[in-house]
């Protein structure tokens, strides 16, 4: 099984984090807000995956590109799980 980050260790790498009632999670995508494109939602679903709603629109290969040091900073790389 599939296992997430903890919401309370998500919030240490996106402190405004939600919980979504289908078990995934959502934030603002820090790596927009770096790039001077605010308030972009991301978005980690229950099944591990990573996607930011303006990455996205550029492609599968952007949006893991782009989400790609989120993942790290959660910690995605060390998870034997994921």
């Amino acid at each position: 099984m599939i296992t997430t980050p903890s919401l309370d260790e998500i919030r240490k790498v996106l402190p405004d984090a939600w919980p979504q009632n289908d078990g995934s999670t959502k934030a603002t995508c820090i790596i927009c807000e770096t790039e001077d494109h605010p308030n972009k939602p991301l978005t980690i679903f229950a099944n591990g995956a990573i996607s930011c709603v303006r990455a996205a629109a550029g492609g599968t290969d952007f949006n893991r590109e782009h989400c790609a040091p989120i993942r790290e900073m959660l910690g995605f790389d060390d998870r034997s799980d994921l």
